[in-house]
């Protein structure tokens, strides 16, 4: 399994201040950058606190890394579900882990980080959006303020009261109250290059919010000792993420695999079991909610969690008893289920939602009352971050067509929120649009498989990746010629030319496979066979990560004595390539040939034995091709990317 591997926050600014010029940041097109349309304020409060907007990304896969944070908050994302941390910090994540082919279903749990990385990537993540917002990257009339753009970081724990009070979860949400020592670690990497910079340092409080995740058999007294310990010791406003099984069984099985004709999906009948109950719920959060009030904190409630189904199709293995449903049915589920538990509870409280949200049904929760919205599934397909943007400028059309200019202006009406919400889960369950006839298709296949060069080029897989580890570089298209050397015993070193390579066009794609952890999402979306992940160029940053990735193909770009070079597994066989730009040399070697080429014509000029060989060996000029693409194409080129930032 691949592990994420979080990169140097110098080498973020590097890029970023580059590919700015470009028109893009970390590979988001500036038109799907989301800024305030004039006149219209989407400001909300949560926790006493201000927001630019509701939405943002729900704690997943959009907001554990610098670059997923910095994405979001160029989409329009302004309260960040910071990706859930647990103590079991070394999780194996089985492979792959999300399928969006239809709705949603994943494999995850929670980080895939360690703690510190975590801590690294949330602080420097919140710095770049500084940046951002202060170098008005985004495209404001004018430069915003934290005060005129404010942007709140909401972090996310589980799974017990243990793991919550342990030593390394209690010094993260501590670091989260007071991250002064990274934020001087982190301004230590960019001070000489780019000391400007260092004035949008983030607020060293990064968050005074966290959401508690009650999945996996977490009973109502645990959730009140983790509650009461996040209140009383920690002294942070407190959510509460509730569960789609609160339902019960009948009434979800009723209506995932009735009403809406998902009857190919079980849920798990343990989760009903073991998961907090609906009866339960009420007592836990009235108890809290005051004893919130006596501290002068605030506790709000979160619908909700992803559904636990039983993993008997699709790609997630076998051994995996569970998947977790997300998308189109679970917005169903949880707005009937927030609606029928708004009501029973007279709830005048805060509500967060995430369920399926997307560009259609945005308005309808800002509408119920809910604080923050935030997405995933739907930042999953085809345009990425830019759906969130969507969701945004149509929600400004919307205020515009009714002559509205402010979100805040009905945010206490608490009873015409609440009349909005029960129609909207009264008629939610008959809208065909969440029902299985209309997400039954998966993406179209072409027959045409991936390789190395070459593909439709439709770039898919670049915003589908929520990394933003699939990006695109160029090349020369055309025929190249190709030699065959050899050496045998016998009749000593050979010259033979070979079959040419023909690379078809000058944009390919890569894999930087340090941001990769092969969930397989790009691959759902690809039109071809394969997987861009596996076959397109895969580039590490370090030459540690590179050896730690043995024996799968991949490549380490670097400098040989101050000469450009990459160093590459292919097809098993290692063989390092460095280019005298100068001379118009390069020099292909492997552990015992060493091939001089001309940079020019690509001819063979000179073959040397690096070491005694009693056996045949064969080298082919193609690697020498391949070689030289990644490390023209991406190290050396002009256009900014996540391999050369590190230059």
């Amino acid at each position: 399994m691949r592990e994420l591997r979080p990169s140097r926050f110098r080498d973020h600014v590097a890029r970023l201040v580059r590919e700015v010029r470009e028109g893009k940041l970390f590979d988001l097109p500036a038109k799907q950058f989301w800024s305030p349309a004039p006149g219209i304020d989407l400001s909300v409060e949560f926790h006493g606190q201000r927001a630019a907007t509701p939405a943002g990304p729900a704690a997943g896969p959009h907001s554990q890394m610098a670059q997923n944070i910095l994405l979001a908050y160029l989409a329009g994302g302004r309260i960040m579900e910071l990706k859930t941390v647990q103590i079991m910090d070394r999780l194996q994540i089985p492979r792959p882990c999300i399928d969006t082919r239809t709705i949603g279903f994943n494999i995850e749990w929670s980080q895939e980080l360690t703690i510190e990385e975590s801590i690294h990537e949330y602080v420097a993540g919140a710095w770049l959006v500084n940046i951002a917002r202060g170098e008005n990257w985004i495209g404001a009339p004018a430069p915003l303020t934290p005060e005129q753009d404010p942007v709140i970081y909401d972090i996310s724990v589980g799974y017990d009261l243990k793991g919550i009070r342990s030593r390394r979860v209690t010094e993260f949400l501590r670091t989260m109250r007071d991250a002064s020592a990274w934020i001087d670690r982190l301004g230590r990497e960019i001070a000489a290059e780019f000391p400007r910079l260092l004035r949008h340092r983030p607020d060293p409080c990064l968050s005074r919010t966290a959401t508690l995740s009650t999945f996996h058999g977490c009973p109502p007294e645990e959730i009140e000792g983790i509650c009461t310990h996040l209140l009383e010791e920690m002294g942070i406003h407190t959510v509460v993420k509730m569960n789609p099984t609160m339902l019960g069984q009948e009434r979800v099985d009723g209506l995932l695999r009735g009403t809406l004709g998902y009857d190919h999906l079980r849920t798990n009948p343990k989760a009903y079991e073991t998961g907090l109950q609906y009866r339960d719920s009420l007592d836990l959060i009235r108890g809290l909610r005051a004893k919130a009030d006596r501290l002068g904190l605030g506790l709000n409630v979160k619908f909700s969690n992803t559904l636990e189904t039983i993993n008997d199709e699709g790609p997630f293995p076998r051994r995996e008893a569970i998947r977790y449903l997300s998308g189109q049915p679970l917005h169903v589920i949880t707005t009937v289920l927030m609606d029928e538990w708004r009501r029973a509870m007279a709830w005048d409280r805060g509500m967060s939602f995430s369920a399926g949200i997307d560009r259609k049904n945005f308005a309808d929760i800002v509408r119920s009352g809910c604080v923050p919205i935030t997405t995933c599934t739907d930042l999953l397909r085809p345009g990425g971050y830019g759906r969130m943007a969507d969701q945004l400028r149509d929600f400004e059309k919307l205020l515009a067509r009714e002559g509205k200019t402010s979100l805040r202006a009905g945010a206490g009406d608490v009873a015409r929120q609440a009349a909005h919400l029960e129609a909207y889960a009264r008629q939610l369950p008959a809208d065909p649009r969440y029902h299985f006839a209309k997400n039954a298709k998966p993406p179209r296949r072409l027959e045409s498989r991936l390789s190395f060069y070459d593909c439709v080029s439709c770039d898919k897989c670049i915003p589908v990746c929520p990394n933003d580890a699939m990006f695109a570089y160029e090349t020369r298209p055309g025929e190249r010629p190709v030699a065959a050397v050899a050496f045998c015993p016998r009749e000593g070193l050979s010259v033979t030319p070979a079959a040419p390579l023909r690379v078809e066009r000058d944009h390919q794609l890569a894999n930087f496979a340090d941001w990769c952890n092969e969930c397989g999402n790009c691959d759902t979306h690809c039109p071809e066979h394969d997987g861009p992940f596996v076959m397109k160029p895969r580039l590490f940053a370090t030459r540690a990560s590179y050896l730690e990735a043995a024996p799968q193909d991949g490549f380490h770009c670097h400098d040989d004595h101050g000469l450009p070079a990459v160093t590459g597994r292919l097809d098993g066989h290692e063989y390092t390539l460095t280019l005298d730009r100068g001379a118009g040399r390069a020099f292909l070697r492997d552990a015992f040939l060493l091939v001089e080429i001309d940079a020019a014509t690509h001819a063979v000029t000179e073959v040397h034995l690096s070491q005694i060989l009693t056996g045949p060996r064969l080298v082919s000029t193609a690697v020498y091709h391949r070689l030289r693409d990644v490390l023209e194409g991406i190290w050396l080129a002009e256009t900014s990317n996540a391999v050369n930032a590190a230059r």
